[in-house]
């Protein structure tokens, strides 16, 4: 064969190739060991169901228009091979083979014919909380068999965990040959599946809620033979199938005890890793941080007693158990300045230097100058100390400022403190829009006072101590009245701008009602009147 005459060996030894056939013979050994999932010589096969250019700005318009939006399932790369470096790779063998749909339809089956529409919900009882707990709802007809309520298992309990196991379930239990049209009233569920997935898969779903869903969802979408759809339906609209969805969602959120929910994925379907030429520096930052070993950076045990007190706190104040993640949000909220913030954030953390923490350089400053309790803390420093004018006089023109009656008025605490950006003013029975637009004015004036008065009572004490200042109860009072009023004037110059919302002024109007100066001679536009000058109520002098 070192002498073959067909076209191709006749050029290879006119290039200077002596022996064409066994180089030949040597390349397609070597393209044999090549997975069969990376092979050039084995391409995949060509897919309908995967959508064309035209399709995809057709499904972005759809998206605009709350139309019908068609699920792509291609994941191939068709740019260049920078397209397929991955990193944060796991060690899990990858699979070699390529991924595989399941059959088709039997004989006789006209899949037109064959479409359901299948209206999905979730429901969230405490959702946001704690102890939330959610459901899922899945309806297509009276007494038909898909219909189901399902109670959501796992410690990931919201709203959207509920919707996006109502389409996993489904999935899970209608044949893959039928085509289905999905109706849900989440616009989560909708752009996660169609308009963001490419996006989350190339950046390894970093910081990417719910990201195990979303990935068994697709998952479960990618192996189907037919069309998949989705529609968005406007919630509690008087529409049958959501109305019903939205009972079965709330009847398995109310289940006693969850049902079994399968998440495995078929490794051939699984990507792993995030592509490198999709990544921002900020998205492998947090890529990074993902990574790192929990077990090798646990948290402050100061840090989770203190959080674990706050949301006793606020639990006995408002009914609601937050999670970490809700009181450390919490703490950020924006009726909170940014000194108050950082205040919150290192008193929770327990990094000041205050107590015990001075017996080893400055022990003089171990003991609280006031009373001489020899374990001077920063609970003892905000609420605890007996001899401390200043800290009763403050905490006492907060309570008095309140105008909403002691009922609504919690427990000053330094737990109280700690999670101030999560108290809320109870909620009463059968609370209409109005109500709970007031009862959040409220909560949010409840926030300034106990986060403002904490912080001031702190700086007063570093004066007192590190600068070695003089302060009277009544100086603490007028600094503390002039702090309030800052914030009043803040909120009412942000009122009065244009490009601010109607809200906003309403709001601010509803905060701050029934704490103001002659609030009786104010006139109605006095929170957007840059002319009118408004101030709280002055504390009463000390005794």
């Amino acid at each position: 064969m070192r002498r073959c005459a067909c076209r191709d060996c006749a050029r290879d030894r006119a290039r200077g190739c002596e022996n064409p056939h066994a180089c030949a013979a040597e390349a397609r050994s070597r393209i044999d060991l090549i997975h069969q999932k990376l092979n050039p010589t084995d391409p995949p096969p060509q897919i309908s169901l995967t959508l064309t250019r035209h399709r995809k700005r057709q499904n972005l318009q759809n998206l605009e228009l709350d139309r019908e939006v068609k699920f792509d399932p291609a994941t191939t790369c068709k740019t260049n091979l920078s397209e397929c470096i991955r990193i944060f790779q796991t060690d899990d063998p990858e699979s070699t083979s390529p991924p595989t749909r399941l059959t088709g339809p039997p004989p006789g089956i006209s899949l037109p014919n064959e479409r359901i529409t299948i209206y999905t919900d979730g429901s969230c009882i405490n959702n946001g909380k704690k102890n939330a707990q959610c459901g899922s709802g899945v309806w297509v007809d009276d007494d038909h068999e898909l219909n189901q309520a399902f109670r959501v298992p796992g410690d990931a309990q919201s709203n959207q965990v509920g919707e996006l196991v109502a389409i996993i379930i489904t999935l899970q239990k209608v044949e893959n040959y039928i085509p289905i049209r999905f109706k849900t009233d989440s616009k989560y569920v909708i752009n996660g599946l169609t308009k963001f997935l490419p996006k989350y898969e190339d950046i390894g779903w970093i910081g990417i809620a719910n990201a195990e869903l979303f990935q068994v969802a697709a998952f479960l979408l990618r192996r189907r033979s037919a069309p998949t759809t989705f529609q968005w339906v406007k919630g509690h609209s008087g529409i049958a199938g959501n109305e019903n969805a939205d009972e079965e969602a709330g009847r398995g959120a109310h289940k006693d005890a969850h049902d079994e929910l399968n998440l495995d994925i078929d490794d051939a379907y699984r990507l792993r890793g995030a592509k490198l030429a999709a990544l921002t520096q900020a998205e492998a930052y947090k890529g990074i941080r993902e990574r790192v070993d929990p077990k090798r950076h646990p948290p402050r045990e100061s840090t989770r007693v203190n959080l674990e007190r706050a949301r006793c706190a606020v639990e006995e104040a408002t009914g609601a158990l937050e999670t970490d993640a809700a009181l450390w949000k919490n703490t950020y909220r924006p009726e909170i300045k940014k000194p108050v913030q950082q205040f919150l954030f290192k008193t929770i953390h327990n990094i000041y230097m205050v107590g015990r923490r001075w017996r080893h350089s400055l022990p003089e400053r171990a003991p609280c100058p006031l009373c001489g309790d020899l374990d001077e803390s920063m609970e003892h420093i905000l609420t605890e100390c007996p001899n401390s004018p200043i800290m009763d006089a403050i905490w006492r023109a907060a309570r008095e400022l309140w105008p909403h009656g002691e009922d609504s008025w919690p427990q000053i605490s330094f737990a109280a403190v700690i999670g101030c950006g999560s108290l809320e003013v109870p909620a009463p029975e059968n609370e209409g829009q109005e109500e709970r637009a007031t009862r959040a004015a409220r909560s949010r004036l409840l926030r300034i006072l106990i986060s403002e008065s904490a912080h001031l009572i702190w700086v007063l004490r570093c004066e007192r101590v590190i600068q070695e200042k003089q302060i009277t109860t009544r100086e603490a009072l007028a600094r503390w009245t002039f702090k309030i009023n800052q914030r009043l004037i803040t909120d009412k110059i942000l009122s009065s701008r244009k490009r601010r919302s109607k809200k906003a002024r309403y709001s601010t109007t509803l905060t701050w009602t029934g704490t103001l100066r002659d609030e009786r001679d104010l006139p109605d536009d006095w929170a957007v009147n840059p002319e009118v000058l408004v101030g709280i109520r002055p504390p009463r002098a000390p005794i």
